[in-house]
């Protein structure tokens, strides 16, 4: 109770330093809750699923070296399951390019995450159900299970189950169950499972036989005590016996990917669902709530030391009159939990009130309900106090080390402090903020240079039209809009970059082993390559001049020359896995970015398609009114396409969706370094009132000698700016090395420039600088006949 005691008359005679420390603890706390929280969710994905630890996705290498793709064989699960004896479950899920047209009663929509599926996905991964049961759900062909927010969405408060909604006017499906939708934390989402197996069965049965028909995700379950290794021996034994030699030596290098690894261990991995995590994102978000904590916890230790002095009194009085060291020990303890605890508190009260910022304009996810979890909050509260616990008794043997007359005295602690312990907990605090400045500087030169690079094709005032089932009508709108002056150009084709999908493995025919390039596909009419400004290189343009260009003719990008090692392209055949068609090249085109620059440009083959791979449509405007032109562009529309939404893109906001996690993650980092450095300046502020305190007589004694105003802010100042150049010294190798790793990340990056570097110091020393001068400058110009009488 005593000590209770003392710990409310500490608060009141020290107002403003006890404000510092609670405020600065509860944002570094509050900082430090937000990020554990968030890696908490980042390293939950798919634990929802019973069987996590017997689940693998199947992937295949490309023919670049360490890295795969998660798309393979739509045969491959079959074979698996068929030849290898742990095996116990197999089911494949693939999309066919959506939006979808998907229509029930009168409500039509564009949908995009819907994915085609085998039965056997409900054995694999977990689902809840709310209508229907999981193991009928998918009995009959033809039926589709869809989430509670789908159900909604369609059918209101009215049961789903056994009604029907139709797909792109093609295929009436049954609603064979609702589910919840699937949490945040899984590495994929839908909105629609589809098992309709004639769809793409019935494209033909090379699609069942081939081993490069590369675009399904396929996953197995894999049986109790059976291992890793185990399945790869009976793999490579299948493999010898029973596929082709032209595909035995990149099929034999299939591996398994363990569902818990999919999220944060899959850079090196192509065609993936959603946006990945990363496991280097987990570690600098982790040293950055460690900094946070770092400077917080320095702060408090720094001005509770450096506040000694002005209790000493106090300690010294107890301790002539008999308290043992140990209840003095007791009491910086027991002073330091309440402090903290106090701080957790509003930490947590902050935390829940600024999440809904957090979610909605940073984007930054993490379960706010988890604060509700006791055990949690005995965990923070056990932490906490276990910091507070160190603290309290390193705060103790600083005040007890001393002796009583120099601690009455105030002569040796007040030396102490002044050149020791406060300038190494500046040098730590400003070390890590300089840090956290110098990196978000890089972070978001990187994002600018992402934004302005060339990318090898325009993307400016283009709006991409999905077409789906209305392909048939595209040419009718095509002709329709070009009527009017404000289009520009119009080109149809499978997809314009940046695009993920329709990739295959691409024979080079005219080589003795006929060995394949794994390419990128664009279908697409003769206007695609001026419609995009893509550059002919060596030979010419596919034409409709050239009546073999329809089914025989190619353009190839320059990656796939040099990985052919041609030292002249025009003329050579190539045989495409897609559609089987032998292609001859009649031109190459300049390096172009289909994919984001996250990735490396990767061969790229573009042929004519004007009848089947109408996937979606590119309209150039001429950009004067985009809002006009845009409203012009859904007239026409719905003209020839009544039945069906208007759905729309623009191209230069596809690719920056790319980068939007990039963003977000950015505007993380710049915001826990702005709060660091607040951080910092709390405790540099206190600390410069307690250290012009001590040196009153000082400043009083010099002044009536002469000394100026500028005399005394230089004596005060240059103490904290000489620990700050130090701690930049520190900062920039720690600050570069941690760049480089986040720049891995990237295929294509920014330099590491020094001119940040320099410019994070200033900005460190000008922090500094404002931070400190202000109390300086008070003490300066304070009478010295005043501080004298005080001292």
């Amino acid at each position: 109770m005593n000590t209770f005691k003392y710990f409310i008359r500490a608060l009141r005679k020290q107002k403003v330093i006890s404000s510092i420390n609670i405020f600065g603890l509860s944002l570094g706390f509050a900082c430090c809750i937000i990020i554990f929280l968030y890696l908490k969710s980042e390293l939950s994905y798919d634990n929802f699923n019973v069987n996590k630890n017997r689940i693998y996705r199947l992937i295949i290498p490309t023919s670049k070296v360490g890295q795969y793709s998660a798309d393979v064989t739509y045969r491959l699960g079959h074979d698996c399951k068929n030849n290898i004896t742990g095996v116990e479950q197999f089911a494949r899920l693939y999309n066919l390019w959506g939006p979808y047209t998907v229509s029930h009663d009168n409500k039509t929509f564009k949908e995009n995450n819907l994915l085609y599926t085998d039965p056997s996905i409900l054995n694999i991964f977990t689902f809840t159900f709310i209508e229907g049961e999981n193991n009928k759900a998918f009995e009959a062909p033809n039926t589709v299970i869809i989430t509670k927010s789908i159900s909604k969405k369609y059918f209101g408060k009215e049961e789903a189950l056994g009604k029907t909604i139709n797909l792109d006017n093609i295929s009436n499906l049954t609603v064979a169950g609702v589910v919840q939708d699937f949490p945040h934390n899984s590495h994929f989402h839908f909105d629609f499972l589809v098992h309709e197996p004639n769809r793409l069965e019935s494209w033909g049965d090379w699609v069942k036989q081939s081993w490069n028909f590369t675009n399904i995700k396929t996953y197995v379950l894999l049986s109790e005590n059976y291992s890793e290794d185990q399945f790869y021996q009976e793999f490579q034994s299948f493999v010898q016996q029973n596929v082709e030699d032209g595909s035995k030596d990149y099929v034999s290098k299939t591996k398994l990917q363990n569902l818990s690894d999919i999220h944060l261990y899959s850079n090196h991995i192509l065609d993936d669902f959603d946006t990945k995590g990363n496991i280097n994102i987990i570690i600098i978000f982790f040293s950055i709530a460690i900094c946070i904590l770092l400077i917080a916890c320095i702060n408090y230790l720094s001005l509770s030391i450096s506040n000694i002095s002005k209790r000493m009194n106090e300690i010294n009085v107890r301790r002539i009159v008999g308290a043992k060291k140990i209840q003095l020990l007791f009491q910086h303890i027991i002073e330091s939990i309440f402090f903290f605890i106090f701080s957790l508190l509003i930490a947590i009260l902050f935390v829940k009130a600024v999440y809904p910022f957090l979610r909605d304009y940073i984007n930054l996810y993490f379960e706010i309900n988890e604060l509700r979890n006791i055990w949690l909050l005995l965990s923070l509260i056990g932490v906490v106090t276990i910091v507070a616990i160190l603290s309290g008794l390193y705060i103790s043997n600083a005040a007890l080390k001393h002796k009583q007359i120099q601690s009455i005295n105030g002569i040796q602690l007040s030396k102490d402090i002044r050149f020791s312990q406060s300038s190494i907990y500046l040098l730590i605090q400003f070390s890590l903020s300089i840090i956290l400045i110098i990196c978000s500087g890089f972070i978001f030169k990187q994002l600018s240079y992402v934004q302005n690079t060339d990318l090898g094709y325009n993307k400016d005032s283009i709006v991409l039209i999905p077409l789906g089932q209305t392909q048939k009508t595209a040419y009718s709108l095509k002709e329709s809009l070009l009527k009017h002056p404000q289009i520009k150009d119009i080109s149809i084709a499978s997809s314009f970059p940046p695009n993920i999908y329709q990739f295959s493995d691409v024979q080079l025919l005219d080589e003795p082993n006929s060995r394949s390039i794994h390419s990128k596909n664009f279908f697409c009419d003769y206007n695609y390559t001026k419609f995009l400004d893509l550059k002919i290189t060596e030979g010419r343009n596919l034409s409709i001049d050239y009546s073999t260009d329809e089914n025989a003719g190619v353009l190839v990008n320059k990656t796939f020359v040099k990985e052919a090692g041609w030292d002249s392209s025009i003329g050579k055949r190539l045989k495409n896995g897609w559609n089987q068609k032998e292609l001859t090249v009649v031109g190459v085109v300049n390096d172009f970015h289909f994919k984001s620059l996250h990735e490396k440009i990767e061969p790229a083959i573009i042929s004519i398609d004007l009848k089947k791979q109408l996937f979606e449509m590119g309209i150039k405007l001429s950009g004067k009114d985009l809002n006009t032109e845009l409203n012009l562009v859904q007239t026409e529309w719905r003209k020839i396409n009544p039945q069906t939404p208007f759905d729309y893109q623009f191209l230069d906001e596809k690719v920056a969706s790319y980068y939007k996690e990039n963003r977000e993650q950015a505007r993380v980092i710049l915001l826990f370094s702005i709060l660091a450095i607040i951080i910092t300046c709390l405790g540099l502020i206190a600390t410069s009132i307690l250290l012009a305190k001590q040196r009153t007589k000082e400043i009083g004694i010099r002044k009536v000698n002469g000394a100026r105003v500028s005399d005394m802010m230089t004596m005060l100042n240059k103490d904290f700016l000489k620990w700050v150049v130090i701690a930049f010294v520190i900062a920039c190798p720690i600050a570069w090395y941690s760049i480089n790793k986040w720049l891995q990340n990237f295929a294509y990056k920014t330099e590491l420039s020094w001119w940040l570097f320099v410019l994070a110091g200033l900005l460190a020393l000008g922090i500094a600088l404002l931070t400190v001068s202000w109390q300086s400058w008070r003490a300066a110009t304070r009478n010295p006949v005043e501080a004298l009488r005080y001292e």
